[in-house]
């Protein structure tokens, strides 16, 4: 966890990184909505690399302080909160897979489903089973 100063007198809260990244893409960075947690609307899942690939070839993933490119020769590129994020992807068996370094913690390979609503791609970790995060496409 990283620690941010007080502002004010005023406590900023803990960001659980790692959690965070490892789905989108950290993965990485992204709301932290827990599993199995409902929406109003639904993510349409994303099922085939060329449809994934026509939603990210010439976007940026953003939130909150990421910015990410995935680029259709396998590789991911890109900040988070002032740290370079690099790191490869493959799509296998319908999943999102990938290995990510942010800065010097190193995530594992992870395989995640994808889903789209409007303008934002939600990674869902260990195959839709763990945690979320959502990147808006820009």
């Amino acid at each position: 966890m990283t620690d941010f100063p007080r502002m004010k007198g005023m406590r900023v809260p803990h960001f659980k990184f790692s959690a965070v990244l490892a789905v989108g893409l950290a993965l990485v960075l992204g709301t932290g909505v827990a599993p199995g947690v409902a929406r109003a609307q639904e993510f349409e899942r994303i099922k085939s690399q060329s449809e994934f690939l026509a939603l990210v070839g010439r976007s940026d993933l953003r939130n909150l302080g990421v910015t990410l490119q995935v680029r259709q020769n396998g590789s991911i590129r890109g900040s988070a909160f002032g740290r370079r994020v690099t790191g490869s992807w493959t799509w296998k068996d319908g999943y999102f897979c990938r290995a990510m370094s942010w800065g010097s913690t190193v995530f594992p390979m992870n395989c995640q489903t994808v889903g789209l609503m409007a303008n934002t791609l939600r990674f869902t970790a260990d195959k839709g089973k763990g945690e979320t995060a959502d990147l808006r496409l820009r």
